[in-house]
């Protein structure tokens, strides 16, 4: 197994840098749209036999505004899904508020690369980075291709 690159970095604070040009961005759902809300938890997937485990409730009433790092603004037409508060503090967490914005996630033409450059001190911040923009892909389809494919090709070569 492989220690994440500096180069591995470079392509993920580039996604960051494209949040801090694009934070107000989400998902609309319209009237008549039917939206359902699923959360998983590991224990489903491991058979736990503790039924307190296993079993998980939410029940909201009225109007939901905040679920789980999810910012929801409803009118009567329509519904808005966004995590700019999240999207915010992970720039925020990981000191890029103030750096240039990016217009694009990702330069045009470059491809992801396995190996090369230096390997990097700090592995449990970038796995935070990744991980950050691997729940913010929930409400942002426009990264969640990227991070869902560098995460595919990047993920199992780290060692830990």
């Amino acid at each position: 197994m492989q220690a994440p690159r500096h180069l591995h970095l470079v392509v993920i604070r580039r996604i960051l840098r494209y949040l801090l040009r694009t934070t107000t961005r989400g998902l609309f759902f319209s009237s008549g749209s039917l939206i359902h809300l699923n959360d998983f938890i590991d224990s489903y997937w491991v058979g736990c036999s503790d039924t307190r485990c296993s079993v998980c409730g939410c029940c909201i009433f009225g109007v939901i505004n905040y679920f789980l790092g999810i910012e929801f603004h409803q009118t009567e037409d329509e519904i808005f899904i966004s995590q700019r508060k999240y999207a915010k503090d992970l720039l925020i967490k990981f000191g890029l508020v103030n750096c240039k914005p990016g217009a694009t996630p990702m330069n045009i033409g470059e491809k992801l690369q396995l190996h090369g450059g230096t390997e990097m001190d700090d592995v449990r911040s970038f796995r935070s980075m990744v991980g950050g923009l691997t729940y913010l892909t929930h409400t942002r389809p426009d990264i969640a291709v990227l991070c869902l494919c560098y995460i595919q090709v990047y993920a199992t070569t780290f060692k830990g």
